[in-house]
């Protein structure tokens, strides 16, 4: 128990620090944790899949909140931007998870798996769209919204990897889309918490699950991405995170091979 506290709370203090620094939240980091610490517990990667998906985006609520306000001390957030995504990221959720629930494990992972390895590739290329589009209409945030948030409820992430190359290709500056992403993943967060407590098995009090939430797991993490996520907003403004981004892809590829594999 002790080991398996000390890699979750190991886990979240990485999250924490990519959450502020890339904008990526910590899911594509604490989802293949959390599957197999946890595969044992359920049977299996692929039973554990749905529980990591679940207890990867309740611990992003607290990630999202740190990493969200500090970025908005230094008034980096768009907060009109961030409300008019919000009610398609949170439609697009609640439908994940409910799709989560009832799709077996085993697409889940190798959702996962294909998703990371685009994301791997996205860091490791820095390919951004040119910001080739003004911001869109009402509508066209509620599709985009949506869209990102069904993706990012399947893999268990904050939806950086989606919001901040979507705002960049409107127009928005790096940083800023990166901040506004942040916030964002609040919205994403706190749907997927709801939908995957609601979707999953019920309660159970031997291991402190909530339908797909397996709580002292979301706490372990959110000490750890909690305490990092400023450290990782800050280096945000300070630093060219370019080789940090192709070095966490290398890293990903790794983890996402395994995943398919498993």
């Amino acid at each position: 128990m002790i080991e398996t506290n000390l890699i979750l709370v190991f886990a979240g203090l990485c999250a924490g620090v990519l959450a502020g620094l890339l904008g990526v939240g910590g899911g594509l980091v604490m989802v293949p944790v959390l599957t197999y610490l946890y595969a044992g517990a359920f049977g299996g990667v692929a039973n554990a899949m749905p529980y990591a998906l679940g207890t990867s985006l309740a611990t992003i609520v607290f990630t999202g909140c740190v990493s969200a306000y500090s970025h908005h001390k230094r008034g980096a957030v768009t907060w009109t931007v961030v409300g008019t995504l919000v009610p398609g990221l949170v439609v697009g959720t609640l439908a994940a998870a409910v799709l989560a629930s009832r799709v077996s494990g085993e697409a889940l992972r190798i959702f996962f798996g294909l998703f990371v390895i685009v994301a791997a590739w996205q860091m490791w290329s820095n390919k951004r769209p040119h910001a080739s589009r003004t911001l869109p209409t009402r509508n066209g945030y509620n599709v985009a919204g949506t869209m990102i948030g069904v993706v990012s409820g399947l893999v268990g992430i904050g939806g950086g990897t989606l919001t901040v190359p979507y705002l960049i290709w409107h127009g928005m500056q790096a940083q800023r889309a990166v901040a506004i992403s942040a916030a964002c993943g609040i919205a994403i967060a706190i749907a997927g918490t709801v939908g995957y407590a609601w979707s999953g098995p019920g309660i159970t009090t031997t291991a402190y699950t909530t339908g797909f939430i397996i709580w002292p797991a979301v706490a372990m993490l959110a000490v750890g991405s909690m305490a990092m996520a400023p450290v990782g907003a800050a280096l945000a403004h300070r630093l060219p995170a370019q080789r940090l981004k192709r070095m966490f892809a290398v890293f990903l590829t790794v983890i996402a091979i395994r995943m398919l594999l498993s």
